[in-house]
């Protein structure tokens, strides 16, 4: 084989068939799209993005340290309010999104919020029809935060029993802990995609 032959059947060709999946990938119907993106990104070894959203600064550190250094596979971003949750879920697209329900805001006490000012974010990601998974990530068990979330997500119908089956008890606000509790809630969310 020649070199021109040779630059025809490795770059040329395989360059020509990328190029003709993406030009004619807007034109094909949403599930024939959901096949051949499937062939990409992930099958590449693209991370997955995960928003992180909490209020307690240092395990938040450890945690997105944890994932961006030491578990292949997930890029972490973080955001300690509902402002930079929302500005982030628009900037980043993240895959998923890990929400505590009770945000503080700067130097207010946990004993002065009772509001689950996390449900914000969650109402960003369904109102603006996103991709986003949604993890709710509690210290309350589900039946105290059920109605309240029930409330909010009334236009969601259809949503309840996913956020449901996403909620994590978080008993613990040390970073190992809510290290194991992500993995193990991502494990199962991936390998329910599968």
């Amino acid at each position: 084989m020649n070199v021109l032959e040779s630059y025809v059947v490795y770059f040329l060709l395989p360059f020509l068939a990328i190029l003709a999946v993406l030009l004619v990938l807007p034109f094909l119907p949403s599930n024939k799209k959901d096949i051949i993106k499937s062939f990409f990104p992930s099958k590449l070894g693209k991370p997955k993005k995960l928003l992180v959203v909490d209020d307690a600064g240092g395990p938040l550190a450890d945690i997105q340290n944890y994932f961006n250094h030491h578990q292949k596979g997930y890029e972490v971003i973080i955001a300690s309010t509902v402002e930079e949750a929302e500005k982030m879920l628009k900037e980043y697209l993240p895959d998923y999104a890990a929400i505590d329900l009770r945000l503080l805001n700067e130097g207010e006490s946990p004993y002065q919020n009772v509001e689950y000012q996390g449900i914000e974010v969650i109402g960003t990601i369904l109102a603006e029809r996103m991709e986003t998974k949604p993890i709710i990530l509690s210290g309350h068990k589900w039946e105290e935060v059920e109605e309240t979330v029930e409330k909010k997500f009334a236009q969601f119908p259809e949503m309840i029993s996913d956020l449901k089956s996403n909620y994590v008890y978080k008993g613990t606000r040390d970073a190992g802990g809510y290290i194991k509790i992500l993995l193990d809630t991502l494990r199962r969310l991936e390998k329910a995609k599968d």
